[in-house]
């Protein structure tokens, strides 16, 4: 049994109405929120809704096609509206078929801030918990991760915590209002410190139902917050001035306290699982994109199909000098990370341009395991990246970039290390749409690629928070999205939306597959 009070939060965020009628959900919550059993119950399961309105198909797929990490032209998910070229508008439409890229992040989010808000307040109100400390920690663990998604993706938010009086916001006595993405982070920063803080002053397990198959000790919890905090802080920036704006000398500060070893969820096939990391490892539904490999393509191939007019691009067979791309399929994981295969199925008419021979395959045993196995939460890899390019930024050590580079770019790419001689270059080096950039000669050139290949699919959004931030989004791409039609309209405001040549975009450089609770198997049609 779920106790979301915040479904839609529309319903008690009318700060233009008075509702002059009785609070019902009020005392139902007491209610049922009277036991530790109960409070415990709807905290463990908050971080699953959070995990389901972030990591499966909307909007992992639709968010990394934007990105031209993947590429596919296939309508499911929105894909082919967001990602073909020249880029359009997001169609926020309480009728768009694939309204679900939008409602699924934001009612999802919510409904992990509302089972964490329940239980905390239901602890304020004096329920006793053996595991207070826990409980606490781990709901403002998710209060910080939901919050942090909502800046990172949408343009602004509401923000609710266990502290607003639910009744007098029902009663009009209480307005809530928008707040811009970045009081949105900076109201998750605050939530990420104070479960790190709470986890760092006590000692307990965190079952590993939870978060599935991880059990994590309050260090784990801390350390995961830490980390969390250094990819949001970096993933909010907006454009490569904000990117620049970053505090980067705190992100080295979280990064050092945050996690020293990998972290998984598994995979189970049902409630848990990743929708990036299964259709996004299947050749027939997407593609890895030549804006993301073609980096290490050593024929003219990716130059010259970048000089082709948009409309005449097609896919082409790279000579990659980097050794993640291979021609074997790769079924347990290791070194090969794209894998050659044959000519795209996507449709022609909708854009040649989508086509590219290699797909990803680097967490296979996931794909042929039915949406089972490991599926990354946070990596130290990941962290080791977000380091050196914290270290670029602030004039750092030049031979310690080099070292973290290499990490990866010598033992799994096979390639030549890099060293500090190398130069750090700007940040726009290793831009992928600019040919005469292309090759990784530069520190910031090699990071990028490393980046890249070593984060692919590692986690949903990652690829477009980031790529956004260094400015290499194609042009037109919405920069964030929209608060959903849905709210606004019961909200009794303006529909408004980004991308195409409205609202906040990145400047120059049918019948939908139902939502399942399970990934989708057997025959599917593409649209």
């Amino acid at each position: 049994m779920r106790y979301a009070w915040l479904l839609p939060i529309a319903a008690f965020a009318v700060g233009c109405m008075n509702l002059e009628v009785p609070n019902e959900n009020q005392p139902d919550r007491t209610r049922v929120l009277a036991t530790p059993q109960d409070i415990e119950a709807v905290i463990g399961g908050s971080f699953l809704d959070w995990w389901s309105a972030t990591q499966k198909y909307t909007p992992s797929m639709t968010l990394s096609t934007m990105a031209d990490e993947m590429t596919s032209s296939w309508g499911n998910f929105g894909m082919q509206d967001l990602s073909s070229e020249p880029r359009a508008a997001y169609r926020n439409s309480t009728t768009y078929t694939y309204r679900a890229f939008v409602n699924d992040p934001w009612y999802g989010c919510y409904r992990a801030i509302s089972s964490a808000n329940d239980g905390l307040g239901a602890i304020a109100r004096g329920v006793k918990l053996d595991q207070e400390a826990r409980a606490k920690a781990f709901a403002k663990f998710v209060q910080g991760i939901a919050y942090g998604w909502l800046a990172c993706m949408f343009d602004k938010a509401f923000l609710v915590d266990e502290t607003v009086n639910l009744e007098d916001v029902a009663l009009g006595k209480v307005k809530l209002e928008f707040q811009p993405y970045k009081e949105v982070w900076a109201f998750a920063r605050t939530k990420l410190l104070e479960a790190a803080q709470i986890a760092e002053q006590n000692t307990f397990t965190i079952p590993n139902t939870w978060i599935n198959g991880l059990e994590l000790t309050n260090r784990d919890l801390a350390a995961l917050c830490y980390s969390f905090l250094a990819r949001y802080e970096a993933a909010v920036a907006r454009s490569p001035q904000e990117r620049a704006q970053v505090n980067w000398n705190q992100i080295l500060q979280w990064i050092s306290k945050g996690v020293s070893k990998d972290y998984f969820a598994q995979g189970d096939g049902n409630l848990w699982w990743a929708g990036y990391l299964y259709l996004g490892q299947d050749a027939t539904w997407t593609r890895a994109d030549y804006k993301t490999i073609g980096i290490a393509d050593q024929s003219n191939g990716y130059i010259n199909w970048l000089n082709t007019p948009l409309l005449n691009r097609t896919e082409f067979v790279m000579q990659p000098d980097d050794q993640r791309i291979g021609t074997t399929l790769n079924a347990t994981g290791g070194k090969i990370y794209f894998t050659l295969t044959g000519s795209s199925s996507f449709r022609a008419e909708r854009g040649t341009y989508h086509f590219s021979r290699y797909y990803h395959t680097r967490f296979r045993y996931f794909r042929t395991g039915g949406a089972t196995g490991p599926m990354p939460l946070m990596t130290v890899r990941e962290m080791r990246l977000l380091r050196a390019e914290a270290l670029l930024r602030t004039n750092g050590d030049l031979n310690e970039v080099a070292s973290i580079i290499n990490e990866t770019r010598v033992t799994n790419g096979g390639l030549p290390p890099a060293s500090a001689s190398d130069g750090r270059g700007t940040p726009s080096d290793g831009n992928a749409h600019n040919p005469a950039r292309v090759r990784d000669q530069t520190l910031w050139a090699k990071l990028k690629r490393e980046w890249l290949f070593e984060n692919f699919n590692i986690t949903s959004g990652l690829a477009y928070f980031t790529r956004r931030g260094w400015g290499e989004l194609v042009s037109g791409t919405p920069l964030h999205l929209p608060v959903p039609a849905n709210e606004l309209e019961t909200l009794r405001l303006e529909v408004y939306t980004h991308g195409g040549n409205i609202g906040d975009v990145a400047p120059r450089v049918q019948a939908n597959v139902p939502f399942t609770s399970k990934p989708i198997t057997g025959q599917v049609a593409f649209e």
